[in-house]
């Protein structure tokens, strides 16, 4: 627990200073580092602080404890390195998910955010010239991160993890080059205790309308369709089901011709894929040259279920760890996945005719998952 005081920018970085218990510190926000501290009682007194803009390491802090004026300058400090700072990092656990923003920024530059199981997302701007540059740490969660999304524009970016955690971020970038981001929705949890993982999750803008069309999927196979309202940033529940009982991987929402399919792979090994028009149909959405729009007010009494699926292919041994798919080409979409197995598996979905076949396999393409 404690307090920031103030902020400054001493050579492009943001340093915020202020108290922590009986503590008076100064942070490089910028760097996610401590520069200083100073066992000075806490906040409860007379202080001023000194800080040389050019450079964090010079710095002066006067206060009053116990009827006596003390004075800390950082010249008198003996000086264990040259840079506070000795290698630059980003987390300090395992990195699950990493997502480039679609916007490109007025430098050149664009903003990369990476989610790692120490419950935090780290900002950072990134390019080819001045390589990756950390610029802040949003820290909301309180367990580990599974997935990141930007939208289509890039000023919104969506993350998921245990707990049942799902945060809508609006992200900044002020003219400073500095990268900001208020968290300005989350998703309501299935109980009161949630102990759930949303293990990842899909985008689908509609056209002429402010509403996304959000899938999560869920660590005990709970399958949930949702409508982000980008105005207030509210949620609608408009469809849900299971699958069976096992832990669900990856997420996809396709968009062909008039349908639209949901492709969800597993821990089970399997793709399975559902034409989910009729959900959408109910919600007031139609889908037509490839592309949801909506076309009518959405007056939703409660959720539809998931129908029957369309197919369901075998793909790996054990868990489908991740996928992309890439298509249509001549109506037909194709499946690329890793797998636990340590393979990969290219399949053929022809979603028309609700049919899908594995086309080949690389059994041993890597030596580890």
């Amino acid at each position: 627990k404690g307090s920031i005081e103030g902020s400054i920018y001493a050579n492009h970085q943001k340093l915020l200073y202020g108290f922590r218990n009986d503590l008076f510190f100064i942070w490089n926000e910028t760097n996610q580092y401590e520069i200083a501290n100073e066992k000075c009682g806490g906040p409860h007194r007379a202080w001023q602080l000194s800080l040389d803009p050019s450079d964090e390491s010079h710095y002066r802090f006067i206060y009053t404890k116990a009827s006596k004026v003390v004075l800390v300058s950082s010249e008198c400090l003996t000086k264990k390195f040259k840079s506070t700072l000795l290698q630059d990092g980003t987390h300090g656990r395992e990195i699950r998910d990493i997502a480039l923003s679609p916007q490109l920024l007025p430098d050149g530059t664009r903003v990369v955010a990476s989610a790692s199981e120490d419950t935090c997302i780290n900002l950072a701007t990134v390019s080819l010239d001045s390589g990756l540059k950390n610029k802040s740490t949003l820290r909301k969660h309180v367990s580990g991160l599974q997935k990141l999304l930007w939208s289509n524009d890039g000023q919104l970016l969506f993350s998921s993890a245990a707990r049942e955690e799902f945060v809508v971020w609006k992200v900044s970038v002020p003219s400073t080059g500095d990268v900001y981001a208020t968290p300005v929705a989350t998703l309501p949890p299935s109980s009161d205790n949630p102990d759930l993982r949303i293990m990842s999750f899909s985008l689908t803008p509609i056209a002429n309308s402010d509403l996304i069309l959000v899938v999560t999927v869920y660590s005990d196979s709970a399958i949930r369709i949702w409508l982000l309202e980008t105005t207030d940033y509210s949620f609608t529940l408009i469809g849900q089901g299971i699958y069976k009982t096992c832990c669900l991987l990856n997420v996809d929402v396709v968009v062909s011709d008039s349908r639209a399919d949901l492709l969800i792979s597993a821990t089970d090994g399997h793709l399975m894929g559902w034409n989910i028009a009729s959900i959408l149909g109910e919600a007031k959405i139609t889908v037509s040259n490839s592309m949801l729009s909506l076309s009518d007010t959405p007056d939703i009494s409660k959720p539809a279920s998931l129908p029957e699926a369309s197919f369901r292919l075998m793909l790996h041994q054990s868990s489908v760890k991740d996928s992309i798919i890439i298509g249509p080409f001549n109506n037909l979409f194709y499946h690329i996945s890793g797998g636990d197995d340590n393979a990969i598996s290219l399949a053929q979905l022809d979603l028309a005719n609700n049919e899908a076949k594995k086309t080949f396999t690389i059994p041993s393409a890597h030596a580890t998952t």
